[in-house]
């Protein structure tokens, strides 16, 4: 079959893949040029001393849309959290909310619906129609308020289940310890945990990129190669070197294409710290998320990671993996206040790695991005990334495959 035309596209990260598996099938040449030396961008994997580490505390919801797109229902190779969540108190104190299996679960259901009011059992359900009806699409309804907001005054919902139910859980997901994001997004993200499941590839969350990359031709993605200039024929790299093409995607961070571009855009980023224990120790029904409920406690999320997928860690050892808001305590006692959720002692812990993305989430996203949701930046150039539809792995590719997509025509 004849080329369709020659596409360059400018980042390996999900946006880009995702623009490449598009445009592959459809009959174009594309050629994705990635300046580090691995794909996948935030989505990474680190193997150190036989621990799998995902840089940053990423998981990935089975039921989302895009993936499903591409990989079908089983496509890929998943190792799943146990149902519902453990809420931390400061003085150590735990309650474990099980989620339940689907609205026919009643005996997973009534335990949940005793902790709440009928009142705010009314406003949960509201809160979980929309989410449900969120699930597929983020709606645009949702889109000009903060998600706190829409718990506090569209759904009236109480400021104890916010504070000591909702906003603990959501930090951890959007990065917002005061909920500032749009309630689309967060209602979207809800959508998908009620419906799915959380899980991670078995050997890390790079096994993602890798398998969207798998569906390519081995020569697609040329690796540590810096793009510094581009124009609608041609992009010039670092080395020197200078590549023609009719099409060219930017799918990189928003600040990135400020650079290469020289427009005067602002873009801002969510960050998160990531650390990484290993014990041995023996530690229970360690596949169950924990969540704290202060804000201001050291350990926003925790899960021993190895008890979701044991290829995370050789064989007789816990590694437990820790997202924290928290940028000012050091691993020390960051690691103390993860052995009090598991009841251990610091000193149980040994310290295997810990990363800080301070470029996980963009601030600004959808309708409300630098761009705008205008990808197209001149006749030949189009811009993609997560800031176009979601702070999301599901919206990620979603930002790939819709450029792909009027670019097919």
């Amino acid at each position: 079959m004849a080329s369709r035309g020659k596409v360059t596209i400018i980042g390996a990260g999900l946006s880009g893949l995702s623009a490449a598996l598009y445009l592959d099938r459809a009959g174009f040449e594309v050629t994705v040029f990635e300046k580090n030396d691995r794909i996948g961008g935030v989505v990474a994997t680190d193997f150190v001393d036989g621990f799998f580490l995902d840089v940053g505390f990423q998981v990935i919801l089975d039921s989302y849309p895009e993936l499903r797109r591409i990989f079908g229902i089983d496509g890929l190779d998943l190792r799943y959290f146990d149902r519902g969540v453990t809420y931390v108190e400061n003085d150590g104190r735990q309650n474990s909310v099980l989620a339940p299996i689907g609205i026919g679960d009643v005996k997973g259901l009534l335990p949940l619906l005793g902790e709440f009011s009928l009142f705010e059992k009314l406003a949960l359900a509201h809160i979980s129609y929309d989410a449900y009806s969120s699930r597929i699409e983020p709606k645009p309804n949702f889109a000009s308020t903060s998600f706190r907001d829409y718990l506090r005054k569209n759904r009236r919902l109480s400021e104890r289940v916010v504070d000591s139910y909702i906003a603990p859980f959501m930090r951890g997901v959007t990065l917002a310890p005061n909920l500032d994001v749009t309630a689309d997004f967060a209602l979207f993200v809800l959508g998908n945990f009620i419906t799915g499941k959380a899980a991670v590839p078995d050997t890390g969350m790079a096994d993602l990129p890798a398998a969207i990359a798998s569906k390519m031709r081995r020569d697609a993605i040329v690796l540590s190669k810096c793009a510094i200039e581009v124009s609608d024929n041609s992009v010039r790299f670092e080395d020197g070197d200078e590549v023609e093409h009719d099409y060219l995607v930017l799918a990189v961070k928003a600040n990135e294409v400020q650079q290469i571009l020289g427009s005067d855009i602002t873009a801002e980023y969510r960050g998160v710290r990531s650390f990484y224990f290993a014990t041995e120790r023996e530690i229970l029904n360690g596949a169950t998320l924990k969540v704290a409920i202060d804000p201001k406690h050291p350990v926003t999320t925790s899960v021993v990671i190895s008890q979701v997928s044991k290829s995370y860690a050789p064989k007789g050892v816990n590694l437990i993996s820790v997202s924290s808001l928290d940028f000012e305590k050091s691993h020390v006692e960051v690691a103390e206040a993860t052995a009090s959720m598991y009841g251990l002692e610091g000193k149980d812990l040994s310290i295997v790695r810990s990363y800080f993305v301070d470029t996980a989430l963009p601030t600004r996203y959808g309708q409300n991005s630098p761009f705008g949701l205008k990808q197209q930046y001149s006749k030949r150039i189009r811009i993609v990334g997560d800031y176009m539809a979601s702070p999301s792995i599901d919206g990620a590719i979603k930002a790939g495959r819709e450029a792909a997509f009027k670019l097919i025509g």
